[in-house]
């Protein structure tokens, strides 16, 4: 027996019982990638078609995920550019605000003030590095939101993860 997707689909399973939301989308941002799925009557969404799983053409029902590489360990290019290439688990060791000498998404995060009390040092970044690297994040994120939408107008959506610090308030496409 193998599993696939299930963190994520896990995610907005929880997330739907926890907030009640039964229809919406569902943003699960951790360490290495976003995954963005819809919930349909509480349950994620099934792929419409079949689902290829190393090259292989299934016929397994999977949820229909999007993951994008984007996280808090994501690596933020000079340019601004997010990910996606991650320091993934040694994020306490490369990350600067842990001492390290990798600039990450958790660090732009950290610099702009979005969360609080994190790592070992406080960091302060070039403000137009960190406002290019935030307008990146938003701009990846909603671009993947308006490729798992199916109609046009704004849909919920719920946050989870350790990363979700890194969306802001406001995304096109999303009500609340």
């Amino acid at each position: 027996l193998q599993c696939f997707t299930c963190g994520a689909s896990n995610s907005m399973r929880g997330a739907a019982f926890l907030t009640g939301m039964k229809n919406g989308l569902v943003l699960d941002v951790g360490g290495t990638t976003t995954d963005i799925g819809v919930l349909v009557s509480g349950f994620p969404r099934v792929k419409g078609i079949a689902a290829k799983i190393g090259g292989v053409a299934t016929n397994f029902s999977l949820p229909d995920i999007v993951s994008i590489g984007l996280g808090g360990g994501s690596l933020v290019a000079p340019t601004g550019v997010v990910g996606p290439s991650s320091v993934g688990f040694r994020l306490p060791a490369e990350a600067l605000i842990f001492g390290g000498k990798t600039t990450t998404a958790t660090d732009i995060a950290v610099s702009k003030g979005l969360v609080d009390n994190f790592g070992k040092q406080p960091v302060k970044l070039d403000d137009t590095l960190v406002a290019n690297a935030l307008a990146n994040v938003k701009e990846q994120i909603e671009a993947t939101i308006d490729s798992v939408k199916v109609e046009e107008g704004e849909i919920e959506a719920i946050l989870v993860g350790g990363g979700s610090f890194l969306v802001p308030d406001s995304l096109h496409g999303v009500s609340k």
